[in-house]
């Protein structure tokens, strides 16, 4: 039996540091695909026999959340009250239009 995990592309700049950082502060969903092939023929060809497609739930990591916290990458700090709820608010939206794809 092999397994094959769903890759992303190389984390590039710091956009997309602060989104990864964010997600596994967060919790995220992830697929995994197992592929099981078998022998046909003469020994020559494997042929897929059976393909497992399941969703693992990971939870948020306290290191991350901590990390986020302390990270002055967006100018969280000197956000006021209500800038930090807009920016909140806005992340949620999008995380659940990640969910839903």
């Amino acid at each position: 039996m092999r397994r094959k995990k769903k890759k992303s592309g190389p984390v590039g700049g710091r956009e997309e540091l602060c989104e990864v950082l964010y997600k596994r502060a967060m919790g995220f969903v992830c697929e995994e695909t197992v592929d099981e092939y078998a022998v046909s023929g003469g020994g020559e060809e494997l042929k897929l026999v059976k393909r497992k497609i399941t969703a693992k739930y990971n939870p948020p990591d306290l290191a991350a959340i901590k990390a986020l916290l302390e990270f002055d990458g967006d100018g969280l700090n000197n956000l006021t009250d209500e800038e930090l709820e807009k920016e909140k608010q806005r992340l949620i939206e999008r995380l659940k239009k990640e969910l839903e794809q």
